[in-house]
């Protein structure tokens, strides 16, 4: 059956971040799973305005740390031992939670058009 729209007070939705690196060749590179949960820890205390979160956070790939500046969306290493570079964030929602928006959507879209002017 095909899924049904959830009331929009009702629906809530479950993104996983993943964090990547861009690398020399512009390539992207996802950091590691404990990275990654690291880093959305430091953003959500960012993002939500805790107390003293100076919008960075250190972490360490290998024996590698990076400082990464999520006002910037950059990281560096001390000294530059690795070319400073870009990073991002990427929220992924879990197929049903897409599937029910589109619903919803659909649902909105028909009511929508029941408003409109015939003519």
């Amino acid at each position: 059956t095909a899924p049904q729209p959830a009331a929009a007070s009702a629906m809530v939705l479950c993104a996983s971040s993943r964090w990547h690196y861009a690398t020399a060749d512009g390539d992207w590179q996802p950091f590691t799973l404990g990275v990654s949960r690291t880093l959305e820890a430091e953003y959500s205390l960012w993002t939500t305005g805790c107390d003293g979160h100076d919008g960075t956070a250190k972490v360490r790939t290998g024996a590698v740390e990076h400082t990464v500046d999520f006002a910037a969306m950059r990281r560096s290493t001390p000294g530059d031992l690795v070319a400073p570079g870009e990073v991002r964030r990427e929220e992924v929602y879990l197929a049903s939670d897409v599937a029910c928006l589109q619903a919803e959507l659909d649902v909105l879209r028909a009511r929508l058009a029941e408003l409109e002017p015939q003519g």
